[in-house]
């Protein structure tokens, strides 16, 4: 039973106060800030493994009541009214700039008549307004007036000025019962032309004639006609502390304006923050959540249905394993790590039973295929899981290679480009997520769910982890908001949008955010009026306290302007601080120890004068020569002179010795287990192919498969012909159902512990085994060497390790193998990674070699983002140009 909720799940005692509860910092905070506070807390609270229960439900409606204190503390105060007879409040409407002009025409040409219906006809197909738009118009207005809004005067219609609370003005024009009445004909009246209405309305508008003098004459000499780029001169700019009317034109300059502050810049302004808030947490979402504990329970009984399959299996089984696949694809950015986990491994297990069948294994890859554009909000989810899974699959090195190469075909299909990296669940994810940027950017003002589509899009793009990839990722959709030819200085969704995303990048700022927003002042898609509403957003950041209201930039600048505007951006940026101790050293000048760079230089020398070979084992040596020497440096460079001196002395005593084959060996490598000794070779019995013949005849009948095994146990030595050990091998590895696999591993153990063709199998089909703790036990009994744990990255290697050194062993005269120094060069690798993040290195938990050199590459990149070294005129060439080449 949970006693304190509040402490429970928020770690903070349960009489602290709103601000506290939502990890806000004393005193008043913005909108935004309140907004986002409470996002984290109610994510916080899901993630927790009690986050469903009562108590849980109880803790978010308090935050939700806390948020509310907070905005009503930090909200300004309204004047009480001066005296007890003051009007009545009515609610506020915000013309816009069309709805103006549907007034002004509609008044200036006298009523609804020919004149007025071919003008608003041809305005709406200006500004693409359907005939139903038009309707819609005129019935919110209407609404408006009804429900006893402010009436719309003169100046309301053309000066552009939200109508607030108050009074009604004194001459104003009453629109209410002239809109009610005007749009319950108006669909009408657009799709015929008679007569007698056509008078009835010239008559009632008519009575206005005096009134559309002025209005006319003021809208033909001063228009508000909205226009997609029209940027106000900065000679009219307001003050910076003036608050701009949202949309308006700024106002001619006052002589007293121009003459006090002649250099001010203009500061766009908005009525509340630029941002959204999205349902996060779609109940849809949330119950596949709740399912997704049993999804991989669901997938493993189909697995085994899979497997004792005759021929093709019923579509009922693709039916059960499309909707899990489909449930988990809907939750997955609200499950638990551990469940994720657990989903992963029953997917593998079922594809693995799949993949001698293609069509069955096509069929089940279809359920991963992601839309290519999305049609609802949690499409979102579903489309980044289910393109990250494809490269995760593809990527698998567990998995048999025709289902890996299936998916990374279908990978490649669903990005539209072909992969030349290894993809991983995260870059897969991302780069579809990516490639829905200019759809969501496209429909932002006509879809009314955009809040939700970006509020997940940012959502999964946050569970995929921070990084360089999530910063290039939010920094793309700002540059494609930013391209479009939407006005941003109004206030609606794409103002939002852009407000919320320049938010998230300024978070927390990485070089990557300041490479992209210098890069804006650089791009011809990028027009001056937009950049003076991105710097704007900039100086009312309070994320961006160090930007100066002189860094934004006039709407009218030209390029020479906007370069000087982003050198002086570029000097104002703060450094970003590096998160370790190893990237801080990279920033500063290099500074090394001088007779360790004088032994490092002569070992190097010594390592140049080897003869090039081109032998493959040869070639490995020199590999790790070189991986050897660049770890020395990069220890020297961090001031590591213990570590320098450990790999320079391995280096200086590292003499190949020579072996019976007349090959070198790696330094610190062992010679064959055994003493140098080969153990008995085993002995095949007579003819090969007998058994593989027999098992293949047996079909899926496991009666006859197994008395196949026992017949070959009892027939054969104590090894096999090539044919019969690879179909062994494979039954031992991947047999189904688990009986015949128990059994081949069994008679592996008792018979064919010496036979070097079935040790040979067991090294070439490791790759397609799968990395199960039944697996782990029959090698450890099979090779007698200790493995780690199978969820430990390193247990791939050493399984792979220990079953090479058996089959050495095994062979008449053994020979260095190159997977012998797989093993010597992945962990070079890591040490070097283990430098450059300021870690200790774990000789236990060293990755595959191609997976530690992508580890490698990658925190290389990312500390080059950081360097100094990369910025003005970097030599031999910027970080992109390295990463091209």
């Amino acid at each position: 039973m949970i006693t304190d909720p509040i402490h429970h799940f928020l770690d903070v005692d349960d009489a602290s106060d709103p601000a506290a509860l939502l990890g806000l910092p004393p005193g008043r905070c913005s909108q935004a800030q309140i907004d986002a506070a409470l996002r984290d807390r109610l994510a916080q609270i899901y993630e927790h493994p009690d986050g469903r229960s009562a108590a849980a439900e109880r803790v978010r409606q308090a935050l939700r009541l806390a948020a509310q204190r907070v905005n009503s503390s930090t909200a300004p105060p309204r004047k009480a009214a001066s005296a007890p007879s003051a009007a009545p409040r009515r609610p506020a409407i915000n013309l816009t700039s069309f709805d103006r002009l549907v007034l002004a025409v509609l008044v200036g040409c006298g009523g609804w008549n020919a004149q007025s219906r071919a003008r608003l006809v041809s305005l709406a197909s200006t500004y693409g307004v359907s005939v139903q738009g038009l309707i819609r118009v005129i019935h919110g207005l209407s609404e408006h007036a009804r429900a006893g809004g402010a009436r719309l005067g003169v100046n309301e219609i053309t000066a552009g000025r939200p109508l607030g609370y108050g009074p009604p003005p004194r001459a104003t024009l009453t629109a209410g019962p002239l809109l009610d009445r005007l749009a319950g004909e108006f669909a009408t009246e657009l799709r015929r032309d008679r007569p007698l209405t056509t008078i009835k309305l010239s008559v009632l508008f008519g009575l206005l004639t005096v009134l559309v003098f002025v209005i006319a004459l003021r809208w033909i000499m001063a228009p508000d006609a909205p226009k997609v780029r029209r940027p106000a001169p900065p000679s009219t700019a307001q003050p910076t502390g003036a608050v701009a009317a949202p949309g308006a034109q700024p106002l001619g300059p006052s002589t007293s304006q121009t003459a006090s502050v002649p250099d001010t810049p203009r500061v766009a302004r908005f009525p509340t923050t630029p941002t959204f808030l999205g349902n996060a947490l779609p109940i849809e979402a949330v119950e596949a959540a709740d399912r997704s504990s049993a999804i991989a329970a669901e997938i493993e009984e189909l697995s085994r249905k899979l497997a004792i399959a005759d021929d093709q299996p019923s579509e009922a089984v693709f039916r059960q394993w499309d909707f899990a696949i489909n449930t988990i694809a809907t939750g997955w950015a609200l499950a638990p790590e551990s469940t994720l986990n657990e989903v992963d491994k029953a997917i593998a297990e079922s594809l693995r039973a799949a993949a001698d069948t293609p069509s069955i294994t096509d069929r089940l890859l279809n359920a991963f295929i992601p839309p290519k554009t999305v049609g609802e909000p949690l499409d979102v989810w579903r489309g980044s899981w289910s393109a990250g899974m494809l490269g995760k699959i593809s990527n698998a090195s567990t998995l048999p290679k025709v289902v890996s190469q299936r998916a990374r075909s279908q990978l490649e299909v669903v990005l539209d480009e072909k992969l030349v990296e290894p993809a991983e669940f995260e870059t897969a994810a991302r780069a579809w997520l990516d490639r829905q940027v200019p759809k969501l950017v496209a429909t932002i003002e006509l879809d009314e769910r955009m809040d939700d589509f970006w509020e997940l899009w940012l959502a999964s793009h946050r569970h995929l982890g921070a990084g360089p990839q999530h910063d290039h990722s939010i920094m793309r959709a700002i540059n494609a908001i930013l391209a479009t030819d939407t006005d941003l200085s109004r206030p609606g969704p794409s103002s939002n949008v852009l407000g919320r995303l320049l938010s998230t990048a300024l978070k927390d700022p990485s070089p990557i955010v300041k490479q992209y927003v210098i890069a804006t002042f650089d791009s011809p898609q990028i027009t001056a009026h937009d950049l003076w509403v991105l710097t704007s957003l900039l100086s009312l950041s309070d994320q961006a306290g160090w930007f100066r209201d002189s860094l934004v930039i006039p709407v009218d600048a030209d390029q020479r302007h906007r370069w000087r505007v982003r050198d002086d951006l570029a000097a104002a940026w703060p450094a970003v601080s590096s998160p370790t101790e190893s990237s801080e050293s990279l920033s500063q000048a290099l500074r090394v120890d001088q007779d360790s760079a004088r032994r490092w230089l002569a070992i190097g020398e010594q390592i140049l004068k080897f003869p090039l070979e081109r032998k493959p084992e040869a070639l490995m040596l020199q590999l790790i020569d070189a991986a050897r020497l660049t770890e020395a440096a990069e220890a020297i460079a961090l001031n590591k002179l213990n570590r320098a001196d450990e790999v320079m002395r391995q280096l200086e005593s590292a003499t190949y010795e020579a072996q019976q084959a007349g090959q070198k060996r790696a330094p610190g490598s062992s010679p064959p287990a055994g003493g140098g000794k080969p153990a008995r070779i085993g002995q095949p019995i007579g003819s090969d192919g007998g058994f593989a013949l027999a098992y293949q005849e047996a079909g899926k009948n496991n009666e006859a498969r197994m008395a196949a095994l026992h017949a070959m146990r009892d027939n054969s030595g104590t090894d096999l012909g090539p044919l019969d050990a690879q179909v062994f091998v494979h039954e031992l590895y991947r047999g189904s159902p688990q009986e015949v696999r128990t059994l081949a591993q069994s008679i592996l153990i008792e018979q064919f512990q010496t036979g070097p063709v079935v040790a040979l199998q067991m090294v070439d089909q490791f790759a397609d085994a799968p990395s199960t703790d039944q697996i782990s036990q029959m090698i450890q009994e099979y090779t007698g060497a200790m493995l780690p744990e199978t969820r430990s990255e390193s247990w791939v290697v050493q399984a792979r390790w220990v079953l090479v050194q058996h089959s050495l062993k095994l062979r008449p005269r053994p020979e260095v193998a190159i997977e012998s120094l797989v093993r010597t060069l992945a962990d070079s690798y890591a040490r070097r990674h283990s430098l450059l993040i300021g870690q200790d290195h774990d000789p236990a938990t060293v990755p595959a070699a191609q997976r530690a050199a992508h580890v490698l590459a990658q925190t290389w990149a990312t500390l080059a983002a950081t360097s100094p070294v990369l910025q003005g005129d970097p030599v031999p060439d910027d970080l992109p140009g390295i990463q091209q080449r």
